[in-house]
């Protein structure tokens, strides 16, 4: 109400109106910002604690539906253009992107706290000609503003949701770090540090290591074993050499001949044709019978802790494994991948599969 609409007389009348729009909660208050802009017959610029630091919750308290409306849609639409929409089209730096962060923050408190008092002034108005355009009378508006004014009651029912809400955060907060280590717990094998768990599992198949013969074998034997083919081509200069070598040098050779599989030798001494190369990271295959051979290994992880890697092969190799230990670059830096095989029959690589989970290590079938 400006101050042409309201004569010297009518000031009690105004006041009582007043009154009963804004309620019993801050009355004194508000009653001085009106006074002030009903002296100045237009609104200006004050500050509002409340409207500043709780600006959703003093919008739903003073009954503004449609001020509260349009706040939680703006907010929403900056945040979404600064940093999401905003992000991705400028891709803008991190400092850009924390000063626009102080900038969203001070738009969420500050014009609540400069222009709350001038719109919750022009709401009261609107309802008080609401009320008295019913013809009931001053005393019957003063009756229907007081019925639908802010009361303490609507403060405290605000105060528990928002306590609740808040305990609802809290706990979340200090709940959230003891369900990221059950998370890590139910991934991770037995005896590994978490920190390895984190790794991938689902690595690319890749060539597993070349496995050196020992340095006293006779020339005519390769100098690395790439595949199946070069352990048994060198098979016979193995067992040549492990009869006439030192102790030693005899274990290693019968390591080396053990190393093959009765299923992998089976299948090289049936007629091989020329081996095809597979893209990606996958290890040349033999074609037998026009068709490419199948190979099966058992990946049991790859660790960005090689000592968890060495722990791992010592366990497999104490139950009769043989582990192939590869090195990989992976986005967090360099991994170590153990697996065990190759394997040509899946109810072999199933049989060694148990024997793996048994440990308490996870068993993944790679098909190379």
């Amino acid at each position: 109400m400006t101050t042409d609409q309201v004569n010297p007389e009518s000031t009690d009348v105004t006041t009582d109106l007043y009154k009963a729009a804004i309620g019993v909660r801050n009355q004194d208050y508000y009653l001085r910002c009106f006074a002030r802009f009903d002296a100045a017959g237009k609104t200006g610029v004050t500050w509002n604690w409340s409207a500043c630091l709780a600006s959703l919750n003093w919008l739903v308290f003073r009954k503004m539906w449609g001020l509260a409306l349009w706040y939680v849609s703006l907010l929403i639409t900056f945040a979404l253009l600064i940093f999401g929409i905003g992000k991705l089209v400028f891709n803008y730096s991190e400092m850009t992107e924390m000063g626009l962060g102080v900038l969203f923050v001070l738009m969420i408190f500050v014009p609540p706290g400069l222009y709350a008092n001038a719109a919750y002034y022009r709401f009261c108005e609107r309802r008080i000609t609401k009320a008295l355009v019913s013809d009931a009378g001053v005393q019957g508006a003063c009756e229907l503003l007081a019925k639908d004014a802010s009361s303490s009651r609507r403060w405290y029912v605000l105060a528990v949701l928002n306590g609740g809400l808040l305990a609802l955060l809290v706990g979340f907060i200090w709940l959230a770090p003891g369900l990221k280590v059950l998370e890590k717990l139910q991934v991770a094998p037995v005896g590994l540090a978490s920190s390895d768990a984190s790794v991938s599992m689902e690595t690319k198949p890749a060539v597993p290591t070349p496995r050196q013969l020992p340095a006293d074998l006779p020339a005519s034997a390769p100098a690395v074993i790439t595949g199946v083919s070069d352990l048994v081509a060198v098979a016979p200069a193995v067992q040549a050499a492990s009869s006439s070598a030192p102790a030693p040098i005899a274990g290693m050779a019968e390591q080396v001949i053990a190393s093959a599989k009765p299923a992998v030798i089976e299948e090289v001494a049936q007629p091989a044709v020329a081996h095809k190369p597979v893209k990606g990271n996958k290890a040349e295959v033999a074609e037998v019978a026009g068709k490419p051979a199948q190979h099966y290994f058992i990946q049991v992880g790859a660790f960005a802790d090689e000592g968890n890697a060495r722990k791992v092969t010592e366990k497999l190799e104490a139950i009769g494994l043989s582990p192939v230990v590869q090195t990989l670059d992976g986005a967090h830096g360099k991994l170590t991948q153990v697996r065990v095989g190759p394997f040509t029959l899946r109810s072999e690589a199933r049989k060694a599969a148990a024997k793996i989970e048994a440990l308490g290590l996870p068993a993944l079938f790679v098909k190379v």
